[in-house]
């Protein structure tokens, strides 16, 4: 049973695996070259990825050096908070729940 089993898996799956086997005899055979074109390869994506992440960090620079013009030291993302209700008035219930 477990024999029939493999010989049903292995025509629907042998097919597709096919290349496989014809692959790796190229790759074996042209060593150098696969392995020219895998740096290649890392390098395109090392270059892909860097660019964005440069440009994040000189951002991320202008925007603390300009909150640190601007502020006492605070950390970039730091929300400051003043209630000033006192000053005009003290807030009711019915005009805090309409907010």
């Amino acid at each position: 049973m477990l024999r029939r089993m493999w010989a049903q898996v292995s025509r629907r799956v042998g097919p597709a695996l096919s290349p496989v086997p014809l692959a790796a005899r190229r790759l074996k055979a042209e060593a150098w070259l696969a392995a020219a074109i895998s740096i290649g390869l890392l390098a395109a994506v090392a270059f892909t990825t860097s660019i964005p992440t440069y440009s994040n960090a000189v951002y991320v620079r202008l925007l603390r050096k300009e909150l640190h013009e601007k502020t006492k030291n605070y950390p970039p993302f730091a929300f400051m908070f003043h209630f000033l209700g006192a000053k005009h008035g003290y807030a009711e219930w019915d005009d805090v729940r309409s907010v």
